[in-house]
C-alpha cells in the first residue's frame, strides 16, 4: 500500500526522527552497507531532507564498515557521520550537533588507493 507521503515529510517544518534505516533515509542519497541484512553495497535514493553528508549507521568500526564508508567519500561525499548505536545526531538548521559515539570521517582524511 503507498500512502504518497514523500512531498508532506519533505516539506514539513517539524522535527523529523529516524533510528537506523528511518534515519539513512532522509538524506537524498544514501549508502548501505553490506551486512547480515543485504548481502552487497548499494546507493540508494531518499528523502531530500539531508543532502550534505551520509551516514553509517550501527558503526562498529569493521573492516567492511571501513571500507565501504571510504568508498562513499570518495565516489560521492565529503564527510561521512559513522553512529553507533550509543550515538546520534541532530541536524538543526544546517548546524550538526553530535551526541554520544559517533565518528567524523571526511574526504580529506581518507587514504585514496589508485
Amino acid at each position: 500500500m503507498e500512502f504518497d507521503l514523500i512531498n508532506d515529510i519533505e516539506s514539513f517544518t517539524g522535527v523529523v526522527i529516524g533510528i537506523s534505516a528511518g534515519a539513512m533515509i532522509q538524506i537524498a542519497e544514501y549508502h548501505i552497507t553490506p551486512d547480515e541484512d543485504y548481502n552487497k553495497f548499494t546507493y540508494n535514493v531518499g528523502l531530500n531532507l539531508i543532502k550534505d553528508f551520509d551516514i553509517e549507521v550501527h558503526y562498529e568500526e569493521t573492516e567492511i564498515q571501513n571500507k565501504y564508508i571510504n568508498k562513499v567519500l570518495s565516489e560521492k561525499r565529503d564527510k561521512i557521520y559513522a553512529i553507533t548505536n550509543t550515538g546520534g545526531l541532530i541536524f538543526h538548521n544546517n548546524k550538526i550537533t553530535l551526541l554520544g559515539d559517533v565518528k567524523n570521517f571526511s574526504r580529506e582524511n581518507i587514504c585514496l588507493k589508485t
